[in-house]
């Protein structure tokens, strides 16, 4: 609580000074070079600038539904083409095993065709030589002519008869052959079908792809010009800034438009209920994170002291202050003016963090101020 009450004690005897410091050197006003009348006319070419930034961006977001569009059509033929390509397939598959069977069926035919035909040629060869024989050396033993023009007849028939199963056997083997041969051209138009349906499906896929690449490019150039936006954006609220501080000239018209000193852990957050009451919020940063100034204003103190180390406060005019302790080094002196996001120094030893950090406080006066309505909402 004694460390408490000498933290207290040490930081009133500062602004004590720092009082004495503003009323001997620093000028009132604490303006901008800046004319209102410029800030103003920056914000509307600033704003007609985001009008145009979000029109283009609508444009784009427009073009890039279209593409996406295009490329569902796209992907929605390709899968009909998939299943007429399988389907094809299927039936190309089942026509080369009915090719296949009737190749097969056809070489057995032509097999037993020739079987019959060298058993007809075997079998008309010695009856002839019989016939012969029996003609030659034996003529006397038919009884009469009718006997020897029956056995003709017989042999005649015989060969007859045998002649027409080989043309009946040569028909089935042409007419085999028709039907292969028409198998082969249902083959042959099945598998020109195949190619074409496999090369518009490549065209179609590479269509997709130079979509695709369209896509890519298109949501770059939105990432690129969404990042213009949020500068351009950044920028308005930096301009609103100045023109209320030319419009004003009073630091408590500004709030809740300062950015944060860092950007970093909180520990702890003001709370003048706590125990003992915390003034202040308290951070835990990298190493030699900078700290910068939350607004205008002119350095009254640059100075190790007890109980915050190495400290510089900010005077913002209308006796407000902001303090910033626990730096490791500062990159500003006394008397110096300086401006919103200026860095004063960086973060050093913080004991609340056990590592680098930074203890950050607002007053009016010698009384603390809540920091938090002050700051921007957006970090």
């Amino acid at each position: 609580m004694k460390a408490g009450l000498r933290k207290k004690y040490s930081f009133i005897f500062c602004l004590t000074l720092c009082t004495f410091f503003i009323s001997l050197f620093v000028a009132p006003g604490l303006g901008l070079s800046v004319s209102s009348e410029e800030v103003k006319e920056q914000i509307q070419k600033k704003k007609k600038q985001i009008d145009e930034q979000k029109e283009d961006l609508s444009r784009l977001s427009e073009k890039e539904r279209r593409l996406c569009k295009e490329i569902d059509q796209i992907e929605q033929r390709v899968s009909r083409l998939e299943k007429e390509y399988s389907k094809q397939r299927s039936l190309y598959k089942n026509s080369q095993e009915e090719v296949k069977g009737l190749q097969q069926e056809a070489q057995d035919i032509e097999k037993v065709i020739k079987e019959k035909k060298q058993a007809i040629r075997i079998l008309l060869d010695k009856l002839w030589r019989i016939y012969l024989r029996k003609t030659k050396l034996q003529l006397g033993s038919f009884s009469s002519w009718p006997e020897l023009d029956l056995n003709l007849s017989w042999l005649s028939s015989l060969y007859t008869m045998l002649d027409k199963r080989i043309k009946a056997l040569s028909q089935i083997r042409e007419e085999l052959e028709k039907n292969l041969v028409q198998q082969e051209n249902i083959q042959e138009n099945m598998q020109s079908q195949l190619n074409k349906l496999q090369s518009t499906k490549d065209q179609l896929l590479q269509e997709k792809l130079v979509y695709l690449d369209k896509i890519n490019k298109l949501r770059t150039k939105r990432v690129v010009m969404e990042e213009q936006l949020a500068k351009i954006q950044e920028t308005i609220k930096d301009l609103k800034y100045k023109l209320t501080i030319q419009q004003t000239h009073q630091f408590e018209k500004i709030k809740g438009y300062l950015p944060w000193p860092v950007k970093g852990k909180i520990l702890f957050d003001y709370d003048l209920k706590a125990e003992p009451p915390r003034e202040g919020i308290g951070f835990a940063l990298q190493e030699q994170n900078p700290v910068r100034s939350i607004s205008w204003g002119k350095v009254v103190y640059n100075d190790k002291l007890r109980g915050f180390g190495r400290v510089v406060i900010i005077y913002h005019g209308s006796q407000y202050y902001s303090l910033y302790a626990f730096l490791s080094e500062s990159e500003v002196e006394i008397g110096r003016d300086v401006e919103k996001g200026e860095t004063l120094g960086r973060a050093g030893y913080y004991p609340k963090s056990q590592g680098p950090g930074m203890y950050f406080e607002l007053r009016c006066g010698q009384q603390p101020v809540d920091p938090g309505p002050w700051l921007r909402q957006d970090g």
